[in-house]
């Protein structure tokens, strides 16, 4: 709405000073001085990132929590750092939205208190994986309890696989190069190296797709990759699913109310999905 304000101030100003088409009553009550012009336009760029960051995260494209707080802290140190030649207003503006945006989002609680599931999405998505957006001491935790998480699945899958192969030994061995090493393998050794070796993989460029890294990495990070499913395949808004619920109500209506759930179900589907028509 400001951005079109200010886009059309010419012509407001034209309007404004036409005594054929405003009086000049009217013409001093709708008046935009230059001080207010000034604070429009700062409020713009104020307001502009996060009007990005709700785009971004409320996308129909799938936004995982993992982008949660590599975005809100990313706009805070580049959008909403005041300086002291700004106007009073917009100052007092940043430093409420970075209060609140630091509440909302835990963005100052100690590693020692809680280790959040959106720290641990990040470090599972190659594009924030050496979580540049946590403190130094943040960081180390955070790969601590990943570790911690990632030996208790593997051990569970082990237990498992025990359990399921017991009685027949032939479904222990897949293949003839495990049946001829045996249990000289050791899980934790792989766990270990899995894990340092996804540490070492550069960062991923913020604009690619973690979904097609994982893609192409899964047979080498298995267990990583499958705490990495959980995780990453949470969305960072609600906004998703108020909009097939919104669908259903456009869909389920007045005269339409004796359809099947399961013809429901499929229409919502279809219309959920039927961007993907285009690609076929």
């Amino acid at each position: 709405m400001l951005e079109r304000l200010y886009l059309n101030r010419c012509a407001i100003f034209n309007v404004l000073t036409d005594k054929n088409i405003t009086n000049r009553s009217l013409a001093e009550k709708l008046e935009i001085k230059e001080t207010e012009w000034t604070l429009i336009d700062s409020l713009i760029k104020v307001l502009k990132p996060i009007h990005m960051t709700t785009t971004v995260l409320c996308t129909e494209k799938h936004s995982p929590i993992s982008m949660i707080r590599p975005i809100i802290k990313k706009i805070i140190e580049k959008h909403l750092l005041h300086s002291d030649d700004e106007d009073t207003v917009i100052q007092s503006l940043k430093k409420t939205i970075v209060l609140e945006l630091e509440r909302r989002f835990f963005l100052d609680l100690s590693p020692t208190e809680q280790i959040l599931p959106e720290q641990i999405a990040s470090f599972l998505d190659p594009r924030y994986k050496d979580l540049e957006h946590e403190a130094l001491s943040t960081r180390e935790e955070i790969r601590s309890r990943v570790k911690e998480i990632l030996s208790m699945s593997d051990t569970i899958n082990l237990n498992d696989k025990t359990l399921n192969n017991l009685g027949d030994q032939q479904k222990c061995h897949s293949n003839a190069l495990e049946y001829i090493y045996g249990t000289e393998f050791n899980d934790d050794d792989d766990l270990t190296k899995q894990f340092e070796n996804y540490i070492a993989e550069p960062q991923l460029r913020f604009t690619l797709d973690p979904k097609e890294w994982w893609k192409t990495r899964f047979s080498k990070y298995p267990v990583i990759g499958d705490l990495a499913k959980k995780y990453l395949t949470i969305p960072a808004t609600s906004v998703s699913s108020e909009r097939c619920f919104s669908t259903a109500g456009n869909i389920v209506t007045r005269k339409r109310a004796s359809l099947s759930p399961e013809n429901v179900n499929m229409l919502v589907f279809l219309h959920q999905n039927k961007y993907l028509l285009n690609k076929i």
